[in-house]
């Protein structure tokens, strides 16, 4: 393909590439939006322990306010945290505390 062809033909790929790649979850059951006072689960450290960073950006973001999954979803929104998860989250973060990592951006290197 000639550079000039690549060029008539490159944005209608990439409206393509985007529209195909745009598609995160499959809302089969209708369960998106979550609904007031509905019970959800969250995975993932992040979830439970907010980490603001920019790696290259910025290193570690000072903003005057922060807001989480959690909170978002607790206050904002009023949905109900799945206890047991929740529980076993907050164990695992309790014996393994956030290591702020070292160099210039002092944020972990396992995020």
């Amino acid at each position: 393909m000639t550079n000039a062809n690549l060029s008539t033909k490159l944005p209608s790929l990439s409206r393509k590439a985007c529209a195909e790649g745009a598609v995160l979850i499959k809302n089969d059951n209708k369960v998106l939006p979550i609904k007031k006072g509905e019970k959800v689960s969250l995975f993932g450290r992040t979830a439970y322990e907010y980490i603001k960073s920019g790696t290259g950006s910025g290193g570690r973001v000072n903003t005057p306010y922060n807001t989480d999954i959690i909170n978002t979803l607790l206050k904002e929104k009023d949905i109900e945290l799945n206890a047991e998860i929740t529980e076993v989250y907050n164990n695992f973060l309790e014996e393994n505390p956030f290591e702020n990592g070292k160099g210039w951006a002092t944020e972990p290197w396992h995020q």
